[in-house]
């Protein structure tokens, strides 16, 4: 499962070729007693030994042996018979990989994998007090199967029913000491990992194995109640895409046997059991339904945001194309004068950036799809990549800006071409101000702040561009 996560096995390689680059050796998890390497470069060599499709499995096995002993010696088990749990042992893992890497490099970590969960507690009545926000970050976000008295579910639940019945669930406390009100305390999602992994509790209050069927969510919606209401009407239907399920196989908690069904290329299935990897088809008519009372842990991506409207929601319409006044530029002369340039640069570039901004949310899945199938085909680059398939980029720029400038209209020969990428991003701004006005107006600061800061950009590149081309002409005129 780890193993298929593209993403994660992107950072991994930057951050191996940031503090031990080609030609230097890691030796940040050594001790007097036995040199090797830290355990973010062990994890990343596995990955590009498992990538890489060797025949021979020696040379990375020997990092896989003995990163597994490192990590059981931390986790300590209750012994050898016991269950491994796949959770806890991802747990200690990531934990192992977050204590490895530097301070200053564990953001993206953490936006890679953890999820916070807000905890809402609220009192009702004439007088009710704040109400009060406690936020958890963990790896992990766990949804129990038993569910609470009078939580019932659909009679053929998906996954998403589930998690939708946990943050619909309210629990109900004593009356406030301070108002007297009754006291209600609700989760909500406070922030979204790139990866989102999903716990399915199997385990009732007894401690016996719950075997309902639970189908499979190929895409989860999160949708905006179950957001952290701080946002206001920021929030948005956050989407995520399976990627791999681990089944637990056998009647009890504690014994039985561990299964991953992953997803590939075409979103072909296969499963893994020890050794054995075979072709799966999990649902449909010919589908292994087993899967259905013994999935556990789901992974699931995340696709980029804004795709979804929510109800009343007006679309942006299509741009309509850039006009200027032509009469402002009427005498002026852009291949020698530097300052017409620059003013002609002063009207057009403010609208071609908000023509940029406005794009639509449907153009912005067909990006996501044209990328998706990029990397179905694609190749990577460079060796370090430790495998011929391409392993996906999963940047945070989703976007660029084009700008050409043209005689005539656009009719004639080029003067210009401008490029500037990453102008938005796949992420939520956090802002939690509980007064929409303070909202509304830093909303606005900020992309004048965004405009201001990608004009002076352009403006730094065009004057260059334009001085370099003055001396040029002056040379040629020399001559």
């Amino acid at each position: 499962m780890i193993l298929h996560m593209p993403i994660f096995y992107n950072w991994l390689i930057w951050y191996k070729n940031h503090h031990a680059p080609q030609g230097h050796v890691c030796k940040l998890g050594s001790s007097d007693d036995d040199p090797m390497e830290c355990q973010v470069c062990q994890l990343a060599e596995i990955f590009q030994g498992y990538w890489a499709g060797e025949t021979d499995e020696t040379d990375w096995m020997s990092t896989f042996d003995s990163l597994t002993k490192s990590l059981l010696h931390s986790w300590k088990p209750a012994g050898t018979d016991s269950e491994q749990d796949p959770v806890e042992y991802f747990g200690v893992l990531y934990n192992a990989i977050k204590e490895s890497t530097k301070l200053m490099m564990r953001g993206d970590l953490e936006e890679m994998f953890e999820v916070e969960i807000i905890t809402v507690k609220k009192c009702a009545g004439e007088n009710p007090c704040v109400p009060n926000y406690t936020s958890n970050a963990q790896p992990v976000m766990m949804i129990h199967l038993s569910g609470e008295e009078d939580d019932e579910l659909p009679k053929n639940p998906t996954l998403s029913d589930v998690i939708q019945r946990h943050f619909d669930h309210e629990d109900y406390w004593d009356e406030c000491g301070k108002c007297g009100g009754t006291m209600t305390a609700t989760d909500q999602i406070g922030s979204f990992p790139e990866l989102l992994l999903v716990q399915l509790n199997r385990v009732d209050q007894t401690g016996n194995k719950i075997t309902t069927k639970v189908s499979l969510s190929e895409q989860l919606n999160i949708e905006t109640r179950f957001i952290d209401e701080r946002w206001g009407n920021k929030r948005k239907v956050i989407q995520y895409k399976l990627s791999s399920v681990v089944l637990h196989h056998g009647e009890q908690t504690t014994f039985g046997h561990y299964s991953v069904g992953l997803k590939g290329k075409g979103d072909k299935w296969t499963i893994a059991s020890d050794s054995a990897v075979r072709d799966w088809i999990p649902e449909g008519p010919q589908g292994d339904l087993k899967h259905l009372s013994t999935g556990y842990l789901f992974t699931y991506r995340r696709l980029p945001i804004n795709d979804i409207q929510t109800t009343g929601t007006k679309r942006i319409p299509n741009p309509e194309p850039m006009e200027i006044d032509s009469g402002l530029f009427a005498d002026s002369d852009f291949r020698h004068d530097v300052k017409c340039l620059e003013q002609l640069l002063d009207a057009m570039i403010p609208k071609a950036i908000d023509t940029y901004i406005s794009r639509t949310a449907d153009l912005r899945r067909k990006e996501f799809e044209k990328w998706a199938n990029e990397w179905e085909k694609g190749k990577v680059q460079g060796k370090d990549q430790g495998t011929d398939e391409e392993i996906v980029n999963w940047t945070k720029e989703r976007g660029r800006l084009e700008i050409t400038l043209t005689r005539d209209k656009g009719k004639g020969s080029k003067l210009l071409d401008l490029e500037v990428q990453g102008m938005h991003f796949n992420r939520l701004q956090k802002n939690k101000r509980p007064r929409e006005e303070e909202e509304e107006v830093e909303k606005i600061v900020e992309k004048e702040v965004e405009k201001e800061k990608t004009f002076g950009r352009m403006m730094r590149k065009v004057k260059g561009k334009a001085k370099e081309y003055e001396g040029n002409v002056k040379k040629k005129m020399k001559t």
